[in-house]
């Protein structure tokens, strides 16, 4: 499913990271503005998995651990190796040989053999307005040059990751159906050397009286939103409301001595990067709000090695004042 054609339209079949992304593709274009994103990603459907799990005969399994899990009968340590079971059965069982056959002369037409491609997890319950379920399910990496089985192999891992505990406990909370929960996989090219890494809200979430962007950024690939140790990373607020482009510095990275031959000592993007992702993050924005009204957008970005700016994905982020 060539995601560069899809729209929120195609979440039923490919999952909202997936559609989310896709309608990326079409904002600017024409206007000599188009979004820096991933090259020609692809979306393996719905249709697959369920397929998988029909044949690896999981359906009875994935409905008891439902059933017990729901009266109660079933402690954390019994959930959690009940769900193991299930992805490891989903994970041994043989994966479709239709399905390389199909997929390979995608990914050649593509990228050379040795690229390192990124599978990512794009549900049906994920990077929506009302259940973000962001880090509940697991990427891999793997190239065609590393073969059939490897690629098997990372599909099989990313649809397993639909049955980890942190994700299966977290759709209880929000009282997903979780009999209706589908697994499809993003796969673009991987980007792990980056310099920095950061997400943006197009909300000011401290103040409804002054209209920002609230973007997060820290070096290479340490996380901004679950960050290890005492890693603090840059917060600024972009003021929209102004004519002229104004922000305010609310912390830097605490990483930046690790930082060399850097533009500046302090700051981890330069006054002219800050206004470039500040015109994708409005682009982007009035986009979401036409797609999801009464939403904002969340938006992932990279700093590439050359210091160009990737949009790795966006979706829907409920505003505070919203109506539910």
């Amino acid at each position: 499913f060539d995601v560069t054609r899809s729209t929120v339209a195609n979440v039923v079949q490919i999952g909202a990271k997936a559609a989310n992304l896709g309608e990326m593709y079409t904002v600017g274009v024409g206007t000599g503005h188009e979004l820096p994103l991933p090259d020609r990603p692809l979306a393996i459907p719905f249709a697959h998995y369920a397929r998988h799990v029909a044949a690896a005969g999981l359906q009875p399994l994935i409905d008891a651990v439902i059933t017990d899990y729901a009266a109660g009968a079933l402690d954390p340590r019994q959930l959690e190796e009940r769900l193991f079971a299930i992805r490891w059965q989903l994970y041994t069982a043989p994966i479709d040989p239709s399905l390389l056959t199909s997929l390979l002369p995608l990914l050649r037409a593509r990228w050379a053999d040795t690229l390192d491609l990124r599978f990512r997890s794009s549900t049906n319950v994920e990077d929506l307005a009302e259940f973000t379920g962001a880090g509940l399910y697991t990427s891999v990496g793997a190239s065609v040059d590393e073969g059939e089985l490897a690629l098997a192999n990372a599909i099989k891992t990313v649809w397993a990751s639909v049955w980890n505990p942190q994700a299966f406990v977290e759709r209880e909370f929000y009282r997903v159906d979780q009999h209706e929960v589908r697994m499809g996989i993003l796969v673009h090219p991987s980007q792990e050397d980056e310099l920095a890494n950061g997400v943006a809200l197009t909300i000011n979430q401290f103040s409804d009286l002054r209209p920002a962007f609230y973007i997060n950024s820290q070096l290479g690939d340490v996380s901004v939103t679950n960050p290890t140790g005492d890693a603090t990373p840059e917060q600024i607020l972009y003021y929209t409301w102004y004519e002229e482009p104004e922000y305010e510095v609310i912390t830097r990275s605490s990483l930046m001595s690790w930082a060399e031959n850097w533009p500046s000592a302090t700051a981890i993007l330069t006054d002219d990067e800050l206004d470039e992702l500040a015109g994708y993050l409005t682009d982007i924005s009035a986009r979401i709000r036409v797609r999801y009204p009464g939403s904002v957008a969340d938006v992932e970005w990279k700093l590439l090695p050359d210091r160009r700016i990737l949009i790795k994905q966006a979706r829907p982020f409920r505003e505070r004042t919203a109506a539910p």
